[in-house]
């Protein structure tokens, strides 16, 4: 006969949870904002969202926005498609030109 369930050991089902809890539990990271703020449940839009830039639904523009991951001014990216496989080339400036 099998036993009941321990109520103290049960987890509440994922619904029920937290889902930045969430997303560390399955991915063993917590999301990171690129604009150093943090994500947090909209219950109204029932997503997650910015603290910075908001959600697809309500974007938010940051009156600074300095990225430390990503520092720079300008940011060129070109792909080209070649007989034998593909080409790609970044240039990245510090400051505006």
């Amino acid at each position: 006969m099998e036993q009941p369930a321990d109520p103290q050991r049960m987890e509440a089902p994922l619904c029920d949870r937290d889902p930045v809890e969430v997303h560390a539990r399955f991915w063993n990271t917590e999301p990171v904002c690129p604009g150093g703020g943090k994500y947090v449940w909209n219950e109204q839009w029932r997503t997650m969202e910015s603290t910075v830039f908001g959600h697809p639904g309500e974007p938010k523009l940051p009156e600074k926005f300095e990225a430390a991951l990503f520092p720079f001014a300008k940011a060129n990216f070109g792909l080209t498609f070649e007989l034998d496989g593909l080409r790609s080339r970044l240039e990245l400036l510090r400051e505006a030109q």
